[in-house]
């Protein structure tokens, strides 16, 4: 029993991020040659720092969603994007994806100074901070 939860703990932490980007046509007999760069989403990365006269505060996250929504209207999709470890952006970028009739949202949680980064689909948003 004890190595069956170890298993599925260990499981659940080794998951890797995957990102779609194209398909192909394989015919037999031929060798498709492709250059893949872009990934299929873009981002933003930044601080952000709330001020009221003289207090200041950081938000607990930012979103980017469509022009008159709201985030009451969106339902989280259990999808991120993310960056690689390797690109040490504020601790990796990652971006929860949610949705409603009117499109998508991404959100993103502010870390530490108020910095942020956050990924999304390309389109036009509004910048929304969650405190």
């Amino acid at each position: 029993m004890k190595a069956a939860l170890l298993l599925l703990a260990f499981s659940a932490i080794a998951v890797a991020s995957e990102v779609n980007i194209g398909s192909v046509d394989i015919v037999n007999g031929t060798l498709v040659t492709m250059d893949i760069g872009a990934t299929p989403y873009g981002g933003i990365n930044g601080s952000i720092r709330l001020r009221l006269g003289s207090s200041e505060w950081y938000p607990d996250s930012v979103w980017l969603m469509p022009a008159d929504t709201s985030i009451s209207d969106f339902n989280y999709t259990g999808r991120t994007y993310r960056l690689p470890t390797n690109m040490n952006m504020t601790n990796n970028c990652i971006s929860s994806i949610y949705e409603s009739e009117s499109g998508y949202a991404f959100k993103a949680t502010v870390k530490e100074q108020g910095k942020f980064c956050i990924l999304a689909d390309g389109g036009s948003y509004r910048i929304v901070a969650e405190y």
